[in-house]
């Protein structure tokens, strides 16, 4: 009897701390998502959902390498933050990586982890945001086309200016 309630309380309190981290997780305005040690997405907020298109039930419990593109060296990057024996502190927890949406674009993100740690729990889960890069990639793309104009309007400027001087 004893053993069931120490049982039960352990389960009650692990529910409790899910349900804390899901209101949590729901209340920030960003793409956001928390996975387990193994990388299996467990809660996801109303945010996520919006930017891949994607229902719960197709993102839940599935593997963020499903849902993220990773070149090799993200592949790593994400499997060392994930392995609890080479978890440190100073590990870089941000990543510019692509989000897959159902429409089949590529969104541009910025994937950042922090380890959540309930109590006693032996298993670690994950907090992470993917926040959205289109903006700062689109004025990124503005501000290369201003260059690229200025460096046109300069070469005609001085090819004036050539001209000019052999009058």
């Amino acid at each position: 009897l004893g053993l069931g309630l120490l049982v039960s309380q352990g389960i009650q309190t692990g529910q409790n701390t899910m349900v804390q981290y899901a209101h949590l997780v729901n209340s920030i305005a960003e793409p956001a998502f928390v996975c387990d040690e193994h990388g299996k997405l467990r809660l996801i907020n109303h945010a996520f959902l919006d930017i891949s298109a994607y229902p719960r039930e197709r993102l839940i419990n599935s593997k963020i390498e499903q849902w993220f593109v990773l070149q090799s060296e993200d592949q790593r990057w994400l499997e060392d933050l994930l392995d609890s024996s080479t978890r440190q502190n100073d590990l870089d927890s941000s990543r510019k990586v692509g989000l897959k949406t159902k429409t089949g674009d590529l969104i541009p993100v910025l994937l950042t982890f922090r380890t959540v740690e309930a109590g006693n729990q032996q298993s670690l889960v994950y907090a992470a945001t993917a926040h959205d890069l289109r903006v700062q990639k689109q004025q990124q793309d503005e501000l290369l086309q201003a260059y690229i104009q200025v460096a046109h309007a300069r070469t005609e400027l001085e090819h004036l200016n050539q001209d000019l001087e052999k009058i």
